[in-house]
């Protein structure tokens, strides 16, 4: 027996793509393609729950604390609503996760950002990740900015 996923959705990041797989109320399938390097930017809901699954690769979890959980192939995390969270791929080859958004809103919009996603070679990489290791709760001034 075959099975075939339509998609529904395909966004371009700055640390590669995602895919919509599906969408119903109450709950979103998305396939994250991630490069290699990439970090996503510390992050949290308001609306909505998110449970990641690897799927291939090897990831680190940073939660609003600064804890690190590694997650290799069929090891997964959720993540709660109003909890901070960013990840970033460990390896040379692509990380590839399936995340499963629970809540009354799964769109784009339910999203308060304090960095941005990034790239090794990026102006604020570096700082970035010293910020989301460190924690979000020890971050003294949230800020988009790096300092002078």
């Amino acid at each position: 027996m075959t099975y075939e996923v339509l998609l529904i959705e395909r966004v371009e990041k700055t640390w590669g793509y995602y895919e919509v797989l599906l969408k119903e109320p109450g709950y979103l399938v998305k396939k994250l393609y991630v490069k290699s390097g990439a970090l996503m930017s510390l992050q949290r809901h308001f609306k909505r729950s998110e449970h990641w699954i690897v799927v291939s690769g090897r990831a680190i979890v940073y939660d609003e604390f600064g804890f690190k959980k590694y997650l290799k192939p069929d090891d997964s995390v959720y993540i709660g609503k109003r909890v901070w969270h960013s990840f970033f791929n460990l390896l040379s080859s692509p990380l590839i996760i399936i995340e499963i958004q629970m809540g009354s809103k799964t769109e784009e919009e339910d999203i308060e950002r304090v960095t941005e996603s990034c790239m090794p070679g990026d102006e604020k990489y570096d700082y970035y990740s010293e910020l989301v290791g460190r924690g979000y709760d020890k971050i003294s001034t949230p800020s988009m900015d790096k300092p002078s």
